[in-house]
């Protein structure tokens, strides 16, 4: 890195943290309020692409410079730096980002540290980001996905109907009293009422009976936009084009 670029990216630092060191007697929650003011803010920060300083960095920039002055918020070059964090460090914190994607850097590391797993100070927020970033695991990302997998719930009656079948008992056959014959309960279900439109037992789980149960649940309950059923054969539900009473959805 430069020398231009070594001190632009000082005095950035020097920028964040000089409402605090340019006055004398700030309080601790005067200060604290101060940092928490600046990792509010959006930055335009030289050398990376991230435009937010978390808390915790701000206060390691001042602790820097009170110990080290200026010099102290400069960047290392490469061949100050200490060794390479070690692998399986890296690994642990993708491993608990994985886990569970909505963890924050902050927490990552407190939780490898407190275990024992990482010496304390050893992994930086800025490294720990840019692995999440480089395997896709910032929460960014998260966020999309939760939002991608939201469930349709049916706001008004009518919107959708489910449609089920369950086997029940076995009972005499009326006309040979010797053999056994199995009960089918076929229901439908509205959505947004968890109203029962209609409930019938069959003799055989069949689409002949489906298509039954559902003309005596639309004669009772009216027309339906949308049906849910979970049925083996494909052409279960006569269809007609333009009629919003056979958009069915098979599970």
């Amino acid at each position: 890195m430069d020398r231009k670029k070594v001190e632009e990216i000082a005095n950035f630092r020097y920028r964040l943290i000089s409402p605090i060191v340019s006055k004398e007697s700030l309080c601790f929650g005067e200060i604290v309020e101060q940092i928490r003011e600046a990792a509010g803010k959006h930055y335009q920060i030289p050398g990376t692409r991230k435009s937010r300083i978390s808390a915790r960095t701000i206060e390691r920039y001042l602790k820097q410079y009170r110990e080290g002055g200026f010099k102290a918020l400069m960047p290392k070059s490469t061949s100050q730096r200490p060794n390479r964090i070690p692998t399986d460090y890296i690994e642990s914190a993708l491993a608990l980002k994985r886990e569970h994607p909505k963890r924050s850097v902050n927490q990552i590391i407190e939780t490898l540290e407190m275990s024992g797993q990482v010496p304390k100070g050893v992994l930086k927020q800025s490294t720990l980001y840019d692995h999440f970033k480089r395997e896709d695991l910032t929460k960014e990302r998260g966020k999309k996905e939760s939002k991608a997998y939201q469930r349709f719930s049916p706001k008004h009656r009518n919107q959708r109907w489910q449609g089920d079948s369950c086997h029940l008992l076995h009972i005499p056959d009326p006309k040979d009293p010797k053999r056994k014959v199995k009960l089918y309960l076929i229901a439908w279900l509205d959505e947004a009422t968890r109203i029962l439109t209609h409930g019938q037992l069959y003799a055989e789980e069949k689409t002949y009976a489906l298509e039954d149960s559902l003309k005596k649940a639309l004669l009772k309950y009216g027309l339906v936009e949308q049906i849910y059923v979970d049925y083996a054969e494909e052409k279960t539900i006569p269809k007609k084009a333009g009629d919003p009473l056979y958009t069915c959805i098979s599970g």
